[in-house]
């Protein structure tokens, strides 16, 4: 329904209406929907490690995007 695309819309206009120069975001590498709007938005991944607290092994990604 395009609901994530929208959120995410809003959230950038809301950045940039407060002038902010630098958003960051937190996903899992497994989260490909949230991977694909993050790019789609021009984020792009700084940093990576895994993380055992989940119960499971993930790689927790950091993406940035300067405004």
């Amino acid at each position: 329904l395009g609901a994530g695309r929208m959120l995410m819309d809003m959230a950038m206009e809301f950045c940039r209406d407060k002038k902010y120069k630098h958003v960051f975001l937190w996903t899992c590498d497994q989260l490909d929907a949230a991977r694909y709007l993050y790019a789609s938005h021009g984020f792009a991944i700084t940093d990576t490690h895994k993380n055992d607290e989940w119960g499971a092994p993930v790689v927790e990604e950091r993406w940035d995007l300067e405004l």
